[in-house]
């Protein structure tokens, strides 16, 4: 357990934990503009358009973004929303070179939540849509909703 500690809080070096913490910044940065600015039309693993023609990927992060925001919507929904957050937040203590607790809490709280934040959206009576194409629960809420409806009862 000791080498994944070590991994995942900051190093002795303040300059080489403010480039990390700059890196994971960029990274939710680019990460929320992949998902904010998703389209349906893009091309993706489920959706075919000619990639030749002009502005045939509206997407602001490009074909990579397209593909990312579309598979973390479709499998999370809205819930993708909360990995640019947790990865800037873990930028930001790494930028001020403080850990920020124990490594083994922060994964089974982002596991949990990644779990049951789109389980709670799936049990709602409504359905949303997100852009009128995804459902706002994602392929895990609407799995699990389903596992807890029929082995739970609503």
């Amino acid at each position: 357990m000791k080498p994944i500690c070590i991994v995942l809080s900051p190093t002795r070096s303040r300059s080489m934990n403010v480039f990390l913490g700059l890196l994971l910044l960029l990274v939710s940065l680019l990460l929320i503009l992949a998902l904010a600015t998703y389209h349906p039309a893009d091309p993706s693993l489920n959706t075919a358009t000619d990639q030749t023609l002009p502005h045939a990927v509206r997407n602001w992060t490009g074909l990579f973004g397209a593909y990312l925001g579309d598979m973390l919507l479709q499998a999370l929904g809205l819930t993708a929303f909360l990995l640019p957050l947790w990865l800037g937040g873990i930028g930001w203590t790494w930028m001020h070179s403080r850990p920020s607790g124990s490594p083994f809490l922060r994964w089974t709280g982002t596991f949990l939540a990644l779990i049951f934040v789109p389980t709670v959206l799936g049990l709602l009576p409504w359905h949303w849509r997100w852009l009128h194409a995804l459902p706002v629960e994602g392929v895990v809420g609407r799995l699990t909703a389903n596992l807890l409806v029929v082995y739970l009862n609503i």
